[in-house]
C-alpha cells in the first residue's frame, strides 16, 4: 500500500442502502432482492462497527496522539494495540488511522489525488498523516525503512544508514503523525534481525518525537513478546488491550449485552423485521456460545448473518440463521470443545 491507495481507501465509504420496511422487502422480484443484497453485502462490508471496548481503545490513542503531538521534541509515549487474534484490534486501528487522516487532511488543498502543503516557499508535497505498514516476519531494519519509503513513495536504494534518514526526511517532509507497524508479533528478537528491529524501533521513536509524531504498534498479544521487557522501550510503551469479553460475572454481561447492543443499532437499517434486544436480549449467550466473546468473530457472524436475513426475505437475525452462518476454525472448535466437556 502506498499514500495514493491508503487516500483512496479512507474516501471511500458505500452509502447506505435503502430502508425497506418488512413488505417491500418480502415483495422484491428476484432481481431487485440480488441488487438489494449486493448493496447490503458492500455496505456491512465498508462500515465499521464500534463497539465501547473499541471506542475506548480509539479514545485513548486519540488522547496519546494529540499529547505527544503538543509535547517538546523527543522520545514520546508509545502505543501499543494487542490482544489476541480476532480481537478485532486491527479493524479498530484500521477505522481509527481513517477517521485521524480524514480530520487532518479536511482542509487542506489538493493538487491532484492528495493533500498537500507547502514546506517551503514555492515547494509542494503530499501530506500522509499515516503511514501504515504491516511487519515482514524475519525483518530487517532495511527492509522496515523500505517500506515506510514505499508507503510514501520515496525511492528505495542506498545503504541501511542513508535508507533510515530518507524515511526520517520523509516521515518529516509529508507531515507523518503517526506510524503504525501492524503484525508486531512476528518481530523473533531470539535472532539477530529481530533484535536490530527491536533497535531500530526505538530510533524511529525518538525520530518521530522530533516532529511531534507517535509510534504506535499493533499485534497479537504483545505483552508476551519482548516488546515490554526491554528497559527503554517500556519506559514508553503504553498497552492498549482489546479482549475477548467474559460473561462469567453480572458485571460481564451487562458489558457483553452493551457490546451486543451496540452491534444491533448499526445493523438495524438493513433489518426492517428486528425488534430492539434481538442481539442483546433474545442471542445474547447463543452468540457468546458461537464467537467465545471475541469482537472481530462477532462482528463477522452478525454480518453474515444480516445479509443472509436479507437475502431469505426473513428480515431480522434468527438462531436458525446464526447457526448457518459461517464461522472461523477456532469458533467452531471452541464451540465443540464447550459441548464435548
Amino acid at each position: 500500500m502506498d499514500t495514493i491507495q491508503f487516500d483512496q481507501q479512507v474516501a471511500v465509504s458505500p452509502g447506505q442502502p435503502p430502508r425497506l420496511t418488512r413488505e417491500e422487502l418480502a415483495n422484491l422480484s428476484d432481481a431487485d432482492l440480488f441488487r438489494h443484497v449486493d448493496a447490503v453485502t458492500a455496505w456491512l462490508a465498508g462500515t465499521f462497527i464500534d463497539t465501547p471496548a473499541t471506542a475506548a481503545v480509539q479514545a485513548s490513542m486519540d488522547m496519546t496522539v494529540r499529547y505527544n503531538s503538543a509535547t517538546l521534541p523527543g522520545s514520546k509515549t508509545i502505543l501499543a494495540v494487542t490482544g489476541a487474534n480476532g480481537a478485532g484490534k486491527s479493524t479498530a486501528c484500521h477505522q481509527w488511522s481513517a477517521r485521524f487522516y480524514r480530520a487532518q487532511t479536511a482542509d487542506l488543498p489538493r493538487a491532484g489525488r492528495l493533500p498537500q502543503w507547502n514546506p517551503h516557499e514555492g515547494v509542494r508535497a503530499d501530506v500522509a498523516p499515516v503511514v501504515w505498514i504491516n511487519l515482514q516476519a524475519n525483518a530487517k531494519i532495511a527492509e522496515l525503512d523500505a517500506q515506510i519509503l514505499q508507503f510514501l513513495r520515496v525511492g528505495v536504494s542506498g545503504t541501511i544508514r542513508d535508507m533510515t534518514l530518507r524515511a526520517v526526511r520523509a516521515m518529516a517532509r509529508h507531515r507523518v503523525k503517526a506510524l503504525l507497524i501492524d503484525d508486531v508479533h512476528l518481530l523473533n528478537t531470539r535472532y539477530r534481525n529481530g533484535s536490530d528491529v527491536l533497535d531500530h524501533l526505538k530510533h524511529l521513536n525518538t525520530e518521530l518525537g522530533e516532529i511531534g509524531g507517535t509510534l504506535i504498534l499493533v499485534g497479537a498479544n504483545l505483552e508476551q513478546t519482548a516488546l515490554p521487557g526491554d528497559p527503554q522501550i517500556a519506559t514508553r510503551l503504553r498497552l492498549l488491550r482489546v479482549q475477548p469479553q467474559p460473561v462469567e460475572t453480572a458485571a460481564d454481561r451487562t458489558a457483553w449485552a452493551q457490546t451486543l447492543t451496540a452491534v444491533e443499532q448499526a445493523i438495524f437499517p438493513v433489518l426492517p423485521a428486528a425488534v430492539d434486544g434481538v442481539l442483546a436480549e433474545q442471542h445474547a449467550g447463543l452468540l457468546h456460545e458461537l464467537t467465545g466473546g471475541y469482537l472481530g468473530e462477532l462482528v463477522t457472524l452478525v454480518k453474515h448473518a444480516a445479509i443472509q436475513a436479507t437475502g431469505t426475505r426473513v428480515g431480522t437475525i434468527t438462531e436458525q440463521i446464526l447457526h448457518e452462518c459461517p464461522r472461523s476454525v477456532r469458533a467452531v472448535s471452541n464451540l465443540f470443545t464447550r459441548e464435548t466437556r
